[in-house]
């Protein structure tokens, strides 16, 4: 549990830089008020996200993901000046704690965005469905895909022009049965089928930053 809280520390530290940027250019004399008329925006994302729990099926022994980045994209389609609807991408690739299996981790969600404004920025509630493959690699194989859910708080500052800093965290839900979700070791001292899912869900959570284009 320690080792654990000690690898979502740096989530919560780049979470306090984030909240210290939005302080720091909430009163950007460059920042818009009015509400943005764009069509399209179009937000290439990076991230550090953790959390993720598999389990040894003989033992039923916890084995979490490692923190690491993640990169995506985000696509939104205005439906009214602060409703718009949203694409969600995100991958990341990490390891299995304590053992040579590298996990790749796919989200692809539709949903939308909900937007409030304010002198200098505007902040944001978006989620969506979809869903979530994980794949096996490195000296691991097994690949699993699943329906997930995700819900996003977040900030949106104007830069320049059509140019907006986009900050949120945001947390992931993916739902297995509980025999799904099989990673094998195909090498090194452990053989054999040996991560799998148990609970029926495999959750992380995010924070990231973007730089969105409006159009």
């Amino acid at each position: 549990m320690h080792t654990d809280t000690a690898k979502l520390l740096p989530i919560a530290r780049c979470a306090c830089l984030l909240a210290a940027a939005v302080t720091a250019l909430a009163g950007w004399p460059g920042a818009a008020t009015a509400a943005d008329d764009a069509l399209y925006t179009v937000t290439p994302t990076i991230s550090y996200r953790g959390g993720g729990r598999l389990e040894e099926r003989d033992t039923a022994d916890g084995r979490s993901a490692d923190a690491k980045r993640a990169t995506g994209v985000i696509l939104n389609l205005q439906q009214e000046p602060d409703r718009l609807y949203e694409l969600y991408y995100s991958r990341q690739d990490t390891r299995i704690r304590g053992s040579d299996v590298r996990l790749r981790v796919d989200y692809l969600q539709i949903g939308g965005l909900l937007r409030w404004q304010h002198p200098g920025f505007s902040h944001f509630l978006a989620g969506g469905i979809g869903a979530t493959r994980l794949e096996a690699r490195g000296n691991g194989s097994g690949s699993d895909l699943s329906p997930s859910l995700s819900l996003a708080l977040g900030l949106e500052i104007p830069l320049v022009g059509p140019l907006h800093l986009r900050l949120e965290g945001r947390g992931h839900a993916t739902f297995t049965g509980d025999d799904s979700g099989v990673f094998c070791v195909v090498s090194g001292e452990q053989s054999g089928c040996v991560f799998g899912y148990r609970g029926g869900a495999f959750t992380q959570i995010e924070a990231s930053a973007g730089l969105s284009m409006r159009f």
